[in-house]
């Protein structure tokens, strides 16, 4: 093997293995996507889930109201556990996001909405 390719995949092998070596813990929780479908104003939509199994468990609200014919508010939050602190081997994590957005009702079939927010988390693990 020519020395340019190594210099070539090496980098690449690499990055690969720092990678796949750097996580401990195997804890996803995603959100759910706030699509709240705004259509006229003092509009409210709200929901919450929960959701838990063997390794980790979530609880997520979530909100949206038209404050005018056009602009919308919307908040999330969500907390998440996973593992045992018994064990020493767990996680948890927080998050909060308020957006605003422009909202259009074209008939009672199409709406179009575009948010745009702002968020902050916190998690630790052990």
């Amino acid at each position: 093997m020519k020395p340019a390719c190594i210099k070539l995949i090496l980098p690449g092998v690499l990055i690969s293995v720092i990678l796949s070596g750097s996580c401990t813990h195997y804890y996803h929780v995603p959100n759910i996507q706030n699509v709240p479908l705004l259509k006229e104003k003092n509009e409210i939509h709200f929901s919450g889930s929960y959701g838990g199994g063997d390794e980790s468990n979530c609880i997520e609200i979530q909100g949206a109201y038209a404050a005018t014919e056009k602009l919308g508010l919307m908040a999330n939050f969500m907390s998440a556990r996973g593992g045992g602190k018994s064990e020493k081997d767990y996680a948890n994590g927080y998050y909060f996001e308020g957006a605003a957005g422009y909202y259009k009702a074209f008939n009672q079939y199409a709406i179009f909405e575009v948010f745009g927010g702002l968020g902050a988390r916190a998690n630790a693990s052990k």
